[in-house]
């Protein structure tokens, strides 16, 4: 599972040490923080699903990080993402999505009557995510706790 700050698509060594940095100033500045899980959803539609998300609602201190991860990124000369942010949980891929043996919208929508409450933020990670033909592999390169006194 796993929650998008910033899609950074492929980078080179060299900047993996300086986009830590720029994480380790963020982990300084912003304290741990509560979210909360909405409905569950799936990308492209929920009849023929091939990702499977949650929704969450974007609680002030999340927009803040994000804006301030895109801001250092910038720095370093990595491009902004140009849509808004839209945080949802990314919960897993369906390779097959049941060729229509699965009723996917209707299971997934007695997935999302669950209550799925809060979620407690602690830290976030630069993973690094290779595609093998099991699925993709995701490498910790970098994590940062978060540890700030008060919101930025």
């Amino acid at each position: 599972m796993h929650l998008t700050l910033k899609f950074l698509g492929e980078i080179e060594e060299a900047q993996i040490a300086p986009i830590g940095e720029q994480m380790a100033l963020l982990g300084e500045r912003y304290p741990p923080f509560e979210m909360q899980l909405t409905a569950l959803g799936a990308f492209p539609n929920m009849r023929r699903p091939r990702v499977v998300w949650v929704g969450v609602e974007t609680p002030p201190a999340l927009a803040a990080l994000q804006a301030d991860l895109e801001r250092g990124l910038k720095k370093l000369g990595i491009a902004p993402e140009r849509r808004p942010f839209h945080p949802h949980i990314t919960l897993g891929r369906v390779r097959d999505a049941g060729g229509g043996r699965v009723d996917w919208e209707a299971a997934l929508a007695r997935a999302s009557e669950a209550a799925l409450g809060g979620q407690r933020v602690e830290g976030f990670c630069l993973f690094r995510s290779q595609l093998q033909p099991t699925g993709a592999v995701y490498t910790r390169l970098r994590v940062v706790a978060l540890r700030g006194s008060h919101e930025s």
